[in-house]
């Protein structure tokens, strides 16, 4: 039976692993199309009941405590599928007045997008180092800025106003343990979808407009008390996969170990030889079969 969660996590709808086919491979693609390419769905990149996180995040979650091989099959077949849609669903929030932002919970999408980044990264890196129109990952990187200065801005207003108190003193602290909770998702989605980037346009990143607005915002994030990086590096480690899983991600973003090391068609992978690319097609911990798809971008 699939696994159930308490709330605040909808009914996943997860599905058992398919026996359908002789390989495991085979099988964890059907899975990840059960679980992706449903029907009666617009499409997971968007949520179940007008707002909160979208769909495919609570499975993601579901499925991060069954499997790891299952949570990497099947979130590559959602970026395949849908990240451009997940991330132009983000980037029109964003670009909403404040007001009008009440029906998407970006905080919940900004997770998601640490998920894909930590457990399905080959895909992440392909999709923001693309040049293609249906590749936003700079304009996704800026939006995700612009949340964290945003919440810093709110913080920094209500450290300010002082009649008769700052408004900051009198949050009860299940409000501010609530900013400070927002405020680790941003800045670990933030720090994630960073790591995408090249040496060269994470500099250029850190040291555009919206970087420098940001170290201008220090006194606020001081305001709510330090950081926690325990925290953020806890978040990010729930994510990854763990050994058991497979976690042979035999690939680099811009230099190959080997000039005639062979290349995967479909994401940027590159084998130390022709011979354990094939035995890895159909590895029979973590297939490169069951994860492989031809993206958009």
């Amino acid at each position: 039976m699939p696994p159930t969660l308490d709330p605040p996590y909808p009914d996943p709808l997860l599905h058992d692993l398919p026996n359908d086919f002789p390989d495991y491979a085979s099988n964890l693609r059907a899975l990840a199309s059960l679980l992706v390419l449903l029907p009666d769905t617009p499409g997971l990149h968007a949520d179940r009941f007008g707002s909160g996180p979208p769909v495919a995040f609570h499975r993601a979650v579901a499925l991060r405590m069954r499997s790891h091989v299952e949570l990497l099959a099947v979130l590559s077949r959602f970026c395949a599928a849908y990240l451009p849609n997940l991330v132009n669903r983000i980037l029109w929030s964003t670009a909403q007045p404040t007001d009008d932002r009440t029906k998407y919970n970006e905080s919940g999408a900004m997770s998601f997008i640490s998920i894909l980044v930590t457990s399905c990264a080959p895909y992440m890196h392909s999709y923001v180092a693309s040049s293609q129109p249906q590749a936003r990952g700079k304009m996704l990187m800026a939006a995700v800025l612009h949340l964290v200065a945003g919440l810093l801005e709110h913080v920094d207003r209500l450290r300010k106003d002082s009649l008769p108190a700052p408004l900051l003193d009198r949050l009860t602290q299940e409000d501010k343990e609530a900013l400070r909770t927002d405020l680790v998702v941003l800045c670990t989605a933030a720090v994630d979808l960073l790591s995408c980037f090249s040496l060269d346009e994470r500099q250029d990143i850190l040291q555009s407009p919206i970087g420098n607005h940001l170290r201008r915002m220090l006194p606020a994030l001081k305001a709510l008390g330090r950081l926690p990086q325990e925290e953020m590096s806890a978040r990010r480690a729930a994510y990854k996969h763990d050994e058991t899983g497979g976690t042979r991600l035999r690939w680099l973003r811009t230099n190959r170990l080997l000039e005639d090391a062979p290349e995967c068609a479909n994401i940027p992978m590159w084998q130390c030889s022709k011979k354990h690319q094939t035995e890895d097609w159909n590895d029979k911990v973590r297939p490169h079969k069951a994860w492989c798809y031809k993206t958009p971008w």
